[in-house]
Parts: structure tokens; sequence; C-alpha cells
């Protein structure tokens, strides 16, 4: 039977390094919003629901002890479900061993002053919980999940083969993962906050560790990004991490005949964003009352992919902004953002991964004297524009 961890019988031990002593080590500023986004989403009631005191965060240790007795403390008191998670960098000792860095931590000495995967993996599986997580977004993850047939990888593949065990890695095989630059969370804890916050449109009630690699492995394919690895043991793909964001979406979202009504100061405020962030794509919500077609105000949303030609919602941002909507009883009417370099069309993108009960509202910047706005619907690839009505 597919259920969420027992919140009351379960643990989370958050590991988080952004910040490096060694001057051959570059900070990794982003991790620190990755730890707060992904607490804030495993202690909300409506989606892990796991209470604040069992969702532990270790901010920049800097020395193995201190995660060990972290890991260790927690993982034994356990008895439902243990999620470990991990962010910084990673490195690979002399033979194939994987560390995971510490703020301290130098590549010449790592033994030292890094902590052995090897530890982590004792660590979890003592651990009495009935399942164990562990969730690695770190240079060379993927060797925690590689292929065991032989090779140069297998012996860090005996380290971390954890029986009753799931292992999810921001690579799939002996690969860096990515942290670009200005970016507000690293690349592959920023999908998978992605996916926990915005959901599966027309999926389960509940969002599986399978069904999350599923859907995470695509997005990231899909955005040229490395694409994650993952190994699991018995049925733990059955066990949910979190509620399916989509399914708290209000409904209907279907404009009436007359297309989209939008009142002229939100309109000209979305044009405002658009023109105010161009040459770089900017991106929001357009939100209505509940049952409505009707675009009564908009809301900027930070882009923390922070590109010309690409766009992402802020994980924690959506999901404040998507309660505040439900507490005022409205809904997403539109997404819009903005085409910097092309006409006002949903690119391919856009198209491979719309949201069918989702307006879209694309603003063309590509010459600023002369912007054009369109609405489009986007069902099974087919685009449709739709009228927009100012009031």
């Amino acid at each position: 039977m597919i259920r969420l961890p027992d919140p009351t019988r379960s643990y989370a031990v958050l590991v988080g390094v952004w910040s490096y002593e060694a001057d051959t080590v570059l900070d990794l500023p982003a991790v620190q919003n990755n730890l707060t986004a992904l607490r804030t989403v495993l202690t909300d009631p409506g989606r892990t629901a796991l209470p604040p005191e069992r969702c532990v965060v270790v901010r920049n240790p800097r020395d193995a002890r201190t995660v060990f007795r972290q890991l260790r403390r927690h993982a034994d008191a356990a008895e439902d479900t243990l999620l470990f998670y991990y962010a910084g960098h990673g490195f690979t000792g002399d033979r194939n061993e994987l560390y995971l860095s510490l703020t301290d931590t130098d590549p010449d000495e790592l033994p030292v002053s890094a902590i052995a995967y090897d530890v982590i993996r004792q660590l979890v599986g003592a651990s009495p919980a009935s399942n164990r997580i562990v969730v690695l977004d770190t240079c060379f993850s993927g060797l925690a999940v590689r292929d065991m047939a032989g090779g140069t990888t297998a012996a860090v593949l005996g380290q971390v083969g954890i029986e009753g065990s799931y292992t999810l890695t921001a690579t799939e095989r002996n690969a860096p993962a990515l942290a670009p630059a200005g970016s507000r969370y690293t690349a592959f804890t920023g999908e998978l906050l992605q996916l926990l916050i915005g959901g599966v449109p027309e999926g389960p009630e509940l969002l599986t560790f399978g069904e999350i690699f599923r859907h995470l492995y695509a997005a990231m394919l899909a955005k040229g990004l490395p694409v994650p690895g993952q190994r699991g043991t018995g049925t733990i793909d059955r066990l949910a991490l979190t509620r399916n964001g989509w399914q708290r979406r209000s409904a209907p979202r279907r404009p009436g005949p007359g297309g989209l009504r939008m009142r002229r100061v939100v309109f000209d405020g979305i044009v405002a964003h658009c023109l105010a962030t161009h040459p770089k794509v900017a991106c929001g919500l357009v939100a209505g009352p509940a049952g409505s077609s009707s675009a009564e105000r908009f809301v900027p949303m930070w882009n923390p992919a922070a590109g010309t030609n690409f766009w992402q919602f802020d994980g924690t941002q959506q999901l404040a902004v998507y309660r505040e909507m439900e507490d005022n009883d409205e809904y997403a009417v539109a997404i819009y953002y903005s085409a910097t370099a092309a006409a006002a069309y949903p690119s391919g993108t856009t198209v491979r991964h719309a949201d069918p009960e989702s307006l879209y509202v694309i603003v063309s910047t590509r010459d600023p004297d002369a912007v054009e706005v369109r609405a489009y619907r986007i069902r099974d690839d087919a685009v449709t524009e739709i009228p927009i009505e100012l009031v």
C-alpha cells in the first residue's frame, strides 16, 4: 500500500556545505537555499508533514564527527522512515571511494578532512527504521547507483548497497553535478523542489520515490542537465515522499468563451516586469477568484534559471504563493513569462511540459519598443491562442 512516512516515527537529516576554507574548493551558495526550501516541503502539514523537530538541518559542518553524531542519533531513533540528504562537493579517493566534503575539507587530505560515504552507509544501514532513504546532490554521487557488473565503480557500489533502502543521486554515473553561478538552487535539488512543490499534472495523490524519479529524470534530460540515478531494494520505491502538489490546486480553471479577462493594471504590470528583467527571462503567476477566468492580480516570481532563454519558478516562493492563493480562495489563472529573443509564442520546451489546465501569457520583449503579448492554452501538444480581454 502506498503511504507517506509516519511523521511521529520518522526523521530527516539534511546536511549542506556551501562554505569552504580551502582555496582550491569553490563555495556553493545555492546549497544554503536547498536546505531551507527542502525543509519547508518536508515540514509542510499538507505535504510530508514531518514535525519541525524531526527534520534536522546540519549547516556547514566543519568535521566528520559533527555529521556522524547527528546522523547516528537520529538514525537510531527513527522507527518508520529515515531520510538523509546531503548537498555539497563530492570527491573520490585513491581507491575510488566516495567522500562527502565538509567546511574544512582539503582535496589532498580526504581521509582526515572529509567524511567517507562508507560511514554514512553504515549509520543508515544500522538504523532500525523500516525505510531508509539517501539523497545525494554532489559530484560523483552516481557512483552510489551505477551498474554493479564491474569496472572501477564496483568498490563504491559495494559501500552504498543498504538493504531495504532507496538511494537517489544527482548524477547517474561518475560525473559532476551542476550548481550554476547565480542560480537559487543547485540544478538537481532545484528540479526536485520544482516537482515536489508543483506536483505532477493528473498524477496520483501521493508521489512515490519511483514516480518522483521518473518525472525528475525526464525533466532533467529535456533541459540538458545531468540525469539522476537511483537504486532501491524491496518495495521502498512505493513509499511516498510527499502529497502531489497538483492535487491541492483549485478547479475549475477553464476561462469562459470570452477568453482571458485581465485588468489593465495587471496587464501593464506584467509588461513592466518583463521589460525590467530584459534580456533575462521574467516569469510569474496571474491569480484570480477560484472558478473564474478573471485575472485580478499578478505575482512576479524569482527565476532561479536566471538566463536569457529559460525560466522556472523558485520552489520556496511558489509554495508560499500557492498557500496565499488557497487562503484567498484564488487559483493560478495563468502563467506568464517573457520571450526575450523570439515572438510571443510557446517554445518547444513549454509545449512539452505544459500544464493542460493553465493558460500561458507570453510577452515578447525582443523589441522593447514594440512589446507583443499573447495568451495560449496548450493541450496534448496542441497550441490554441486565447484572446485577452482588458477590463
